[in-house]
C-alpha cells in the first residue's frame, strides 16, 4: 500500500527550498546541463500517475515509500543518459544521487532519504507483468551478458547476418499448432501508464494534436500501403496527389503509424517527439 504521496504541490515547494539552500555552481548547472530535465520533471505531473499505479498496490503490508521520488529518478536518469551525462548503470545512478544533492532535489528527496536499490526493481515489476519465474520475466530479458558480445556481421553484400536462434520459426509453428499459446504484451502496463502521464496531457497542452490520432502499443498490428507514392491524404492540392521519393515535391503524405524519435514525451517536449 502507498502510505504518503509526495504531491506535485509539495514536490515544488521542496525544490523550491532545496535551491535557496544551493551555491552558485549548483543554481548554474540548474540553468544550464540540467535544464531541460528540470523544466520536464516541473511539468510531469506525479498526481496522474498515482490514480494509475494506486490498483497495482496492496492495501495491507508495509506501505510502499517515495513511490514518485523513484519515478523522477527513472525519468531523470534516461533524459541525462540520452545526453551522455551519464553511465547506462541503475547502480552507479542510485550511488551518484547519494553525493550530489542537485539531482536528489530534482526528484524530490534530500540526500539522506533516497530510496534505496531494491526500490527501483520492485516498482519496474509492478508495471511488468510476466511472473518472476517466467521465460519473459523482467530480469531475464536483460541479462549482464547480453550486451558482451557484438552481433554476427553479414557475410558478403546483400547477404543476412546468421540468425542467433536457427529455426526459431519452425519453433513457434510447432508451438502454435500444438495448441499453446505464446505470450506477449506483459510490457501493457507500462504502455497505459505512459498514455495516461505522458500522452493524454500532451494532448490537453495542444503539444500532440488530437485530430486524426491513434494511439496504439507497441507491436500493434497496423495498415500500411505497399505503393511507394503512398497514400494521397484528404484535402491535398491536385498537382501533389502523391509522395514521391524520388522528386523534391513533397505533399502531406498519411502515415498511418507514428514515427518518432527515442525521446521521452512529457508536457515539456516538442509534439513531434513520441516515445511509444
Amino acid at each position: 500500500m502507498i502510505k504518503y504521496w509526495q504531491s506535485m504541490h509539495d514536490y515544488k515547494y521542496f525544490l523550491t527550498e532545496s535551491k535557496a539552500h544551493f551555491d552558485s555552481s549548483e543554481r548554474n548547472r540548474l540553468h544550464t546541463e540540467l535544464w531541460e530535465p528540470w523544466q520536464k520533471l516541473r511539468l510531469f505531473d506525479t498526481d496522474k500517475a498515482m490514480e494509475f499505479l494506486l490498483p497495482f498496490y496492496s492495501n495491507t503490508g508495509r506501505p510502499a515509500m517515495n513511490q514518485p521520488q523513484i519515478l523522477r529518478s527513472f525519468i531523470l536518469f534516461f533524459l541525462l543518459y540520452s545526453d551522455g551525462l551519464t553511465k547506462l548503470s541503475l547502480t552507479l545512478w542510485v550511488d551518484r544521487l547519494k553525493h550530489d544533492r542537485v539531482l536528489a532535489a530534482l526528484i524530490g528527496c534530500a540526500p539522506d532519504s533516497l530510496p534505496p536499490l531494491g526500490s527501483y526493481f520492485d516498482f519496474m515489476d509492478r508495471l511488468w507483468t510476466a511472473p518472476p519465474t517466467d521465460l519473459y520475466a523482467r530480469d531475464k530479458l536483460l541479462p549482464a551478458s547480453r550486451n558482451s558480445k557484438k552481433p554476427d556481421k553479414p557475410k558478403g553484400k546483400k547477404q543476412k547476418a546468421q540468425e542467433s536462434k536457427p529455426k526459431i520459426t519452425e519453433a513457434i509453428e510447432k508451438r502454435l499448432m500444438g495448441g499453446k499459446d505464446i505470450p506477449f504484451n506483459f510490457e501493457g502496463r507500462l504502455q497505459r501508464f505512459f498514455y495516461h502521464v505522458a500522452v493524454l496531457p500532451s494532448m490537453e497542452s495542444g503539444l500532440i494534436p488530437g485530430e486524426h490520432l491513434t494511439v496504439s502499443g507497441d507491436g500493434t498490428a497496423v495498415h500500411t500501403h505497399a505503393c511507394p507514392r503512398g497514400h494521397r491524404r484528404v484535402g491535398a492540392p491536385d498537382n501533389l496527389r502523391h509522395f514521391r521519393s524520388y522528386r523534391k515535391t513533397l505533399c502531406n503524405r498519411c502515415f498511418l503509424m507514428a514515427v518518432s524519435d527515442i525521446s521521452l514525451s512529457l508536457p515539456a517536449a516538442s509534439p513531434q517527439s513520441l516515445w511509444a
